[in-house]
């Protein structure tokens, strides 16, 4: 993984719920629903969907193409192969595209409920990030135990993490804040003699 990470987080991220929410992407993904196409295209809020995009191709442009790993919950409902086609049938295809290989997708899944900043540690752990360039997009509530790690600035994650407000999700203005961070913190990998 070259490239800044993005540990994406879905619901109140990306999704709003209007109209369309993560139980009708889940019934529709199961084949409860026949208007699969119709449900995915709705699914991500287009200011929010816009938002992710406009940072992603303002990085890309800069030659740091972003790494997405899925912190969200619907990593326990989904497998990969399933959320990247929730991707791919969305207004984000290209989180599927950047979305990391084999079983770094995603965050470990732990049992406790508000532990998000504890799957990321342990993910970074296991994969060998824990200096390299990364942002942390979550919400109030499912992130709960990134909020006050977003207001420490003694903390070494102080600066990386975006907290949304609950359905409002990503805005205009985080594409830019997204930006600055990931452009600030990368450091590109050097070949070695």
């Amino acid at each position: 993984m070259p490239g800044p990470i993005v540990f994406l987080d879905i619901d109140d991220v990306l999704c709003l719920s209007l109209p369309v929410g993560g139980y009708d992407v889940i019934d529709a993904m199961s084949g409860a629903r026949p208007d699969v196409a119709d449900v995915l295209e709705r699914a991500f809020h287009p200011r929010c969907a816009d938002a992710l995009q406009e940072a992603h191709e303002a990085l890309c442009a800069a030659g740091r193409q972003p790494t997405y790993i899925i912190s969200s919950s619907w990593r326990r409902i989904f497998d990969r192969d399933t959320m990247a086609r929730v991707f791919n049938g969305s207004r984000v295809p290209f989180v599927s595209e950047c979305l990391a290989p084999g079983d770094a997708w995603c965050t470990p899944v732990l049992s406790d409920s508000d532990v998000r900043a504890t799957e990321i540690s342990l993910w970074m752990q296991a994969n060998g990030h824990l200096m390299d360039s990364f942002i942390i997009l979550d919400d109030q509530y499912s992130g709960g135990s990134l909020v006050s790690i977003a207001e420490d600035d003694y903390h070494p994650w102080w600066g990386r993490v975006l907290i949304c407000k609950e359905h409002v999700g990503l805005q205009g203005k985080h594409a830019g804040a997204i930006v600055a961070t990931l452009k600030a913190l990368y450091v590109a990998p050097t070949k070695s003699a």
